[in-house]
């Protein structure tokens, strides 16, 4: 693999991946009838590690597994080392090297991550990813490989083009994507003045809102993912079908999609799935034409060894086996009459049901914003409503509509092979996971991983406290620290109107501000304690 020590020069950001986590894979492996390796006892290896800010989090919350980085980037590599010992993580390394080095020698693991490597690399690297997920994959592992994909990319390369057309004589990275992020708004502003192309014109908004969402002055860190992502030399978008026969020539086998509600597809309607199932004569072809219909631009698929069965009829039966949390919210529907009850994500897709156990049940995940697993939820739900003759049919149903929320959506219903750990109460003393804390301190970071492993943006306010969100310091305690800051110095802030917080008005400030704050890091699953 041959670089010009592009990412040493412009570092990739230091960012984790929600869906390249072990326990996404064991979840949907569970579900199709498989026995993945528990993730609590694995080996993990990411081919690509940048900086480590996609392992470095797994490491610290599952100890008794080890995990191994590799980039061909010193500097990052370097950067996930030292991360590592202020850590105090002794069950990672990070390797700089090259992928086309990694041979049978290296070991064998349990979960390998190849995100944002197959499409960015030559062929030669391309295909030895893939002989990876199968010569150091054991029996029953499991490879996460992400990828760009046609038909979408079709439109997304005009948009490259431009961008690298335009910045051809860039004599920075800074520049460059500078002048990237001016030439695609121009165009896109042009287009909506003269009527050209309007239906072009509106894909460069949309792709304008997602791509340039934040705010670029105070997180200037993610814009350098435009340079290794669109702008990277090498972009290799391929169709479904040509990534799968790939996979096949390393006898490896399709699995699934990461998140899993892709793959039931809540987003087209049933009567255009039962036409593309007349059409399609194998999943293969099936999910193809699906993405011809969602004019697909990224897949994150689960691979396997191709001697693994798989089965694709689901049943609620594994649902027992989770821990299971939610992000939705009661529909309110003053009007209904029929006992239904409808919960929602943010995308407005819904779970209703009329179970009485499962109402329950929904309505205790969404109150508390906790991780509960399967039988300690069902008696839960049954103690809410003081129903004392649950049966194995109540246990059925309950399981049921958990799957259907968990296949429609990533945030009606979450399940988990082991409980992450996340406390939603804050106690006396709050403890806030130890790489959250590192991250506060660290201002080139606009972001930290909860124990999910989902991203969150860090504001201000936030980042002054966890670091005494330590289990050490009471609320009361952390106040003290915070107007000891201001009388020091150390820190100066200003209110949302502009007043100066001195040391007179700190506690008053603050002290609304830091129950709201504790109150944010519990229900965002970033406290352990």
């Amino acid at each position: 693999m041959t670089t010009d020590n592009v990412y040493d020069a412009s570092p990739y950001p230091v960012l984790s991946h929600s869906d390249t986590h072990p326990d996404k894979a064991a979840t949907i492996a569970t579900l199709l009838g498989l026995n993945p390796p528990p993730i609590t006892n694995c080996r993990v290896l990411e081919l690509g590690c940048a900086g480590g800010g996609n392992l470095l989090p797994m490491a610290e919350s599952l100890r008794n597994s080890t995990f191994v980085g590799v980039d061909y980037a010193a500097k990052q590599i370097e950067q996930a080392r030292e991360r590592a010992q202020q850590l105090s993580l002794t069950n990672i390394r990070f390797e700089t090297m090259d992928i086309l080095d990694i041979d049978e020698d290296f070991g064998t693991f349990d979960y390998i991550i190849a995100h944002g490597v197959y499409s960015w690399v030559p062929e030669d690297v391309r295909d030895h990813v893939l002989h990876i997920c199968k010569q150091n994959l054991s029996p029953n592992g499991i490879a996460y490989v992400s990828y760009n994909t046609y038909p979408g990319w079709h439109s997304l390369m005009v948009v490259r083009d431009l961008m690298l057309w335009h910045t051809r004589d860039s004599e920075s990275p800074e520049e460059k994507m500078e002048e990237a992020f001016g030439i695609t708004s121009f165009v896109a502003e042009t287009m909506r003045r003269t009527g050209h192309n309007p239906a072009y014109a509106a894909y460069l908004d949309r792709y304008m809102s997602k791509r340039f969402k934040y705010d670029k002055d105070k997180h200037p860190l993610l814009e350098t993912s435009l340079l290794h992502d669109e702008m990277e030399e090498v972009n290799h978008p391929v169709y479904f079908h040509e990534f799968h026969s790939h996979a096949q020539e390393h006898d490896l086998q399709y699995m699934a999609e990461v998140p899993f509600a892709q793959v039931l597809m809540p987003d087209i309607p049933v009567e255009v799935q039962q036409q593309l199932g007349a059409m399609a004569t194998n999943l293969v072809e099936m999910e193809q034409y699906v993405d011809y219909v969602r004019h697909r631009t990224f897949r994150r698929t689960l691979l396997t060894h191709e001697a693994i069965t798989i089965e694709r009829k689901l049943t609620a039966q594994p649902v027992m086996k989770f821990y299971v949390a939610s992000r939705a919210k009661v529909v309110d529907d003053p009007d209904a009459s029929d006992g239904i009850e409808r919960f929602s994500d943010s995308d407005d897709i819904t779970l209703a049901t009329n179970h009485a156990i499962s109402k329950a049940a929904m309505h205790h995940l969404i109150e508390t914003a906790g991780i509960f697993s399967f039988g300690d939820l069902f008696d839960i739900a049954c103690e809410r409503i003081n129903f004392t003759n649950a049966t194995d049919q109540d246990r059925q149903v309950l399981a049921a509509n958990l799957l259907q929320g968990f296949s429609s959506s990533t945030e009606l219903v979450e399940f988990f092979t082991v409980n992450p750990g996340a406390v939603a109460i804050v106690s006396d003393k709050p403890r806030a996971r130890p790489i959250a804390r590192l991250d506060a301190i660290n201002l080139n970071l606009p972001n930290t991983t909860n124990l999910k492993h989902e991203r969150l943006i860090l504001d201000p306010f936030i980042r002054m406290i966890l670091p005494y969100v330590d289990g050490e310091h009471s609320r009361d305690d952390i106040l003290d620290k915070l107007v000891e800051n201001i009388s020091t110095g150390r820190i100066g802030v200003r209110t949302k109107d502009g007043e100066k917080i001195t040391e007179m008005n700190a506690r008053e400030i603050f002290t609304g501000q830091l129950d709201v704050a504790l109150y944010w890091l519990g229900r965002s699953s970033l406290l352990t304690g």
